[in-house]
Protein backbone atom coordinates (compact mmCIF):
# COMPACT_ATOMS: atom_id res chain seq x y z
CA UNK A 1 0.00 0.00 0.00
CA UNK A 2 1.74 3.20 -0.94
CA UNK A 3 1.90 6.24 2.26
CA UNK A 4 -0.44 8.53 2.16
CA UNK A 5 0.80 12.21 1.19
CA UNK A 6 -1.02 15.73 1.43
CA UNK A 7 -0.36 18.01 -0.74
CA UNK A 8 -1.51 21.63 0.28
CA UNK A 9 -0.59 23.63 -2.71
CA UNK A 10 -0.50 23.67 -6.45
CA UNK A 11 2.63 22.09 -8.46
CA UNK A 12 3.29 21.13 -11.60
CA UNK A 13 1.43 18.71 -13.57
CA UNK A 14 4.28 16.86 -14.08
CA UNK A 15 5.48 16.50 -10.40
CA UNK A 16 2.26 15.64 -9.33
CA UNK A 17 2.11 12.68 -11.59
CA UNK A 18 6.02 11.84 -10.28
CA UNK A 19 4.42 11.89 -6.40
CA UNK A 20 1.48 9.62 -7.62
CA UNK A 21 3.53 6.80 -8.89
CA UNK A 22 4.84 6.78 -5.20
CA UNK A 23 2.37 7.73 -3.15
CA UNK A 24 -1.38 8.38 -2.46
CA UNK A 25 -1.84 12.28 -3.20
CA UNK A 26 -4.80 14.21 -1.66
CA UNK A 27 -4.80 17.82 -2.69
CA UNK A 28 -6.12 21.04 -1.14
CA UNK A 29 -5.75 24.68 -1.80
CA UNK A 30 -4.51 25.61 1.85
CA UNK A 31 -3.79 23.34 4.71
CA UNK A 32 -7.06 20.81 5.40
CA UNK A 33 -9.47 21.64 8.37
CA UNK A 34 -8.85 20.32 11.49
CA UNK A 35 -10.05 16.96 11.97
CA UNK A 36 -9.65 16.04 8.20
CA UNK A 37 -8.95 12.41 7.10
CA UNK A 38 -6.21 14.25 4.57
CA UNK A 39 -4.46 15.73 7.85
CA UNK A 40 -4.93 12.38 10.32
CA UNK A 41 -3.81 9.42 8.06
CA UNK A 42 -1.36 11.85 6.15
CA UNK A 43 2.27 10.07 6.21
CA UNK A 44 3.51 13.29 4.07
CA UNK A 45 2.67 17.13 3.68
CA UNK A 46 3.94 18.98 1.13
CA UNK A 47 3.60 22.40 0.29
CA UNK A 48 3.80 26.38 1.56
CA UNK A 49 2.36 28.56 3.96
CA UNK A 50 -0.08 27.55 6.67
CA UNK A 51 1.38 27.31 10.46
CA UNK A 52 2.60 23.65 11.22
CA UNK A 53 2.66 23.64 15.03
CA UNK A 54 2.15 22.22 18.04
CA UNK A 55 -1.98 21.92 17.02
CA UNK A 56 -1.25 20.90 14.02
CA UNK A 57 0.97 18.44 14.61
CA UNK A 58 -1.76 16.85 17.55
CA UNK A 59 -3.90 16.01 14.28
CA UNK A 60 -0.98 14.60 12.07
CA UNK A 61 -0.38 11.12 14.42
CA UNK A 62 1.38 9.29 11.52
CA UNK A 63 3.50 12.31 9.55
CA UNK A 64 7.16 11.02 9.06
CA UNK A 65 7.99 13.64 6.61
CA UNK A 66 7.56 17.49 5.93
CA UNK A 67 8.31 19.61 2.77
CA UNK A 68 7.94 23.40 2.40
CA UNK A 69 7.86 24.45 -1.05
CA UNK A 70 9.75 27.60 -0.33
CA UNK A 71 13.54 29.15 1.37
CA UNK A 72 11.80 30.42 4.55
CA UNK A 73 10.49 28.14 7.56
CA UNK A 74 9.41 30.39 10.08
CA UNK A 75 5.57 29.09 10.53
CA UNK A 76 7.25 25.28 11.19
CA UNK A 77 7.50 24.69 14.61
CA UNK A 78 11.52 22.94 14.22
CA UNK A 79 11.82 21.94 18.03
CA UNK A 80 8.33 20.82 18.24
CA UNK A 81 9.41 18.03 14.76
CA UNK A 82 12.66 17.60 15.84
CA UNK A 83 11.16 16.07 19.22
CA UNK A 84 8.74 13.98 17.05
CA UNK A 85 12.00 12.68 15.09
CA UNK A 86 10.22 14.58 11.67
CA UNK A 87 12.41 15.71 9.23
CA UNK A 88 11.75 19.19 7.64
CA UNK A 89 12.77 19.70 3.95
CA UNK A 90 12.94 23.17 2.33
CA UNK A 91 13.98 24.37 -1.31
CA UNK A 92 16.95 27.23 -0.59
CA UNK A 93 18.23 27.75 -3.81
CA UNK A 94 15.20 27.32 -5.93
CA UNK A 95 14.67 30.56 -5.97
CA UNK A 96 17.66 32.63 -5.14
CA UNK A 97 17.67 34.54 -8.53
CA UNK A 98 14.31 35.54 -8.32
CA UNK A 99 14.52 36.83 -5.02
CA UNK A 100 17.38 38.97 -5.99
CA UNK A 101 15.28 40.13 -9.27
CA UNK A 102 12.61 40.94 -7.57
CA UNK A 103 14.62 42.75 -4.72
CA UNK A 104 16.17 44.78 -7.46
CA UNK A 105 12.99 45.32 -9.02
CA UNK A 106 11.63 46.87 -6.03
CA UNK A 107 14.49 48.72 -5.31
CA UNK A 108 14.26 50.45 -8.87
CA UNK A 109 10.47 50.97 -8.30
CA UNK A 110 10.88 53.13 -5.17
CA UNK A 111 13.85 54.69 -6.52
CA UNK A 112 11.90 56.42 -9.49
CA UNK A 113 8.27 56.52 -7.83
CA UNK A 114 7.03 53.93 -10.52
CA UNK A 115 3.85 53.13 -8.85
CA UNK A 116 2.98 56.52 -7.48
CA UNK A 117 3.33 57.74 -11.14
CA UNK A 118 1.80 54.55 -12.82
CA UNK A 119 -1.18 55.42 -10.10
CA UNK A 120 -1.33 59.39 -11.39
CA UNK A 121 -1.58 58.10 -15.34
CA UNK A 122 -4.35 55.80 -14.37
CA UNK A 123 -6.35 58.43 -12.41
CA UNK A 124 -6.10 60.46 -15.45
CA UNK A 125 -3.76 63.47 -13.27
CA UNK A 126 -1.07 62.96 -16.03
CA UNK A 127 -1.90 66.06 -18.23
CA UNK A 128 1.24 67.16 -18.97
CA UNK A 129 5.02 66.48 -18.01
CA UNK A 130 5.91 66.57 -14.75
CA UNK A 131 8.16 68.26 -12.25
CA UNK A 132 11.29 67.04 -10.40
CA UNK A 133 9.44 65.84 -7.32
CA UNK A 134 8.75 63.44 -9.48
CA UNK A 135 11.70 62.57 -11.12
CA UNK A 136 13.14 59.86 -8.07
CA UNK A 137 16.48 59.22 -7.86
CA UNK A 138 19.38 57.11 -9.88
CA UNK A 139 19.99 54.06 -8.57
CA UNK A 140 23.73 53.15 -10.22
CA UNK A 141 26.49 54.57 -8.66
CA UNK A 142 24.91 54.66 -5.39
CA UNK A 143 25.52 52.82 -2.40
CA UNK A 144 23.59 49.48 -1.41
CA UNK A 145 24.16 47.89 2.10
CA UNK A 146 23.13 44.64 2.25
CA UNK A 147 21.89 42.76 5.87
CA UNK A 148 23.19 38.92 5.55
CA UNK A 149 25.23 37.56 3.05
CA UNK A 150 24.34 34.22 2.12
CA UNK A 151 23.20 33.11 -1.26
CA UNK A 152 20.63 36.11 -1.86
CA UNK A 153 22.95 38.16 -0.35
CA UNK A 154 25.08 37.62 -2.75
CA UNK A 155 23.44 37.42 -5.94
CA UNK A 156 21.98 41.10 -5.05
CA UNK A 157 26.04 41.93 -4.41
CA UNK A 158 26.35 40.42 -8.20
CA UNK A 159 23.57 42.64 -9.13
CA UNK A 160 24.39 46.25 -7.84
CA UNK A 161 28.56 46.05 -8.80
CA UNK A 162 28.22 44.71 -12.08
CA UNK A 163 24.77 46.09 -13.58
CA UNK A 164 24.59 49.65 -11.44
CA UNK A 165 28.35 50.08 -11.07
CA UNK A 166 26.99 50.39 -6.95
CA UNK A 167 29.14 50.65 -3.60
CA UNK A 168 28.39 47.65 -1.84
CA UNK A 169 28.52 47.66 2.28
CA UNK A 170 27.14 44.42 4.08
CA UNK A 171 26.99 42.99 7.53
CA UNK A 172 26.69 39.39 8.34
CA UNK A 173 27.84 37.10 11.21
CA UNK A 174 31.50 37.09 9.60
CA UNK A 175 33.45 38.55 6.84
CA UNK A 176 32.72 36.95 3.08
CA UNK A 177 35.98 36.57 1.00
CA UNK A 178 33.82 36.33 -2.35
CA UNK A 179 31.98 38.84 -1.72
CA UNK A 180 34.53 41.38 -0.94
CA UNK A 181 36.94 39.88 -3.69
CA UNK A 182 34.50 39.77 -6.73
CA UNK A 183 31.97 42.88 -5.55
CA UNK A 184 35.02 44.99 -3.68
CA UNK A 185 32.04 44.93 -0.94
CA UNK A 186 32.72 46.55 2.55
CA UNK A 187 32.14 44.73 5.87
CA UNK A 188 30.83 47.20 8.38
CA UNK A 189 28.87 47.29 11.46
CA UNK A 190 24.83 47.65 11.23
CA UNK A 191 25.00 51.27 12.36
CA UNK A 192 27.85 52.34 9.97
CA UNK A 193 26.05 50.58 7.34
CA UNK A 194 22.70 52.37 7.83
CA UNK A 195 24.28 55.52 8.10
CA UNK A 196 26.23 55.50 5.01
CA UNK A 197 23.53 53.56 2.65
CA UNK A 198 21.37 54.33 0.12
CA UNK A 199 19.41 51.16 -0.53
CA UNK A 200 19.17 48.94 2.52
CA UNK A 201 18.56 45.38 1.99
CA UNK A 202 17.39 42.95 4.08
CA UNK A 203 18.46 39.60 3.04
CA UNK A 204 17.95 37.45 6.03
CA UNK A 205 15.96 34.44 7.38
CA UNK A 206 13.09 35.26 9.75
CA UNK A 207 13.90 34.23 13.13
CA UNK A 208 13.42 35.50 16.66
CA UNK A 209 16.99 36.62 16.22
CA UNK A 210 16.46 38.52 13.02
CA UNK A 211 12.61 39.79 14.10
CA UNK A 212 12.14 43.59 14.09
CA UNK A 213 16.04 43.93 13.76
CA UNK A 214 16.37 47.47 12.22
CA UNK A 215 14.11 50.10 14.33
CA UNK A 216 12.52 53.31 12.54
CA UNK A 217 15.20 55.50 14.14
CA UNK A 218 17.82 53.30 12.80
CA UNK A 219 16.69 54.05 8.71
CA UNK A 220 16.33 57.35 10.01
CA UNK A 221 20.15 57.86 9.93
Amino acid sequence: MKSSVTLYKSIPADLCKRLEQHFTVTEFDGLPPAGHRALTQAEGIIGSGGKVDLVFLAQTPRLRAVSTISVGYDTFDVEALTERAIPLMHTPTVLTETVADTLFALILSSARRVVEVAERVKAGEWKSGIGSDWFGIDVHHKTIGILGMGRIGLAVAQRAHFGFSMEVLYNARRHHAEAETRFNARYCDLDTLLAETDFPCVTLPLSEETRHLISHEQLGK
